[in-house]
């Protein structure tokens, strides 16, 4: 259950510092962030997102299943959009 994940989407062409911003805010209000991360640049995002909480990096949806993205977005309580 996703329920209270905060959902982060991160490009690679983005201001890290501002993402940094925006993570601290949420790890300020909640309690055990898990982030679930969408990316068109997975291995960019791997390197740059600035957390040390749980991160799962979705990239196995292609083609006829990528649908299954926005179904795992939309499970979300929290998201970060870049």
């Amino acid at each position: 259950d996703f329920s209270a994940a905060p959902l982060v989407s991160f490009e690679r062409h983005k201001n890290t510092k501002k993402h940094q911003g925006v993570v601290e805010n949420i790890e300020k209000t909640v309690k055990t962030p898990f982030y679930l991360v969408f990316s068109d640049d997975i291995e960019w995002a791997r390197n740059n997102l600035p957390t040390n909480h749980e991160q799962v990096f979705v990239s196995h949806n292609r083609g006829a299943a990528s649908f299954n993205d926005m179904r795992l977005m939309a499970s979300c309580a929290h998201h970060i959009v870049a």
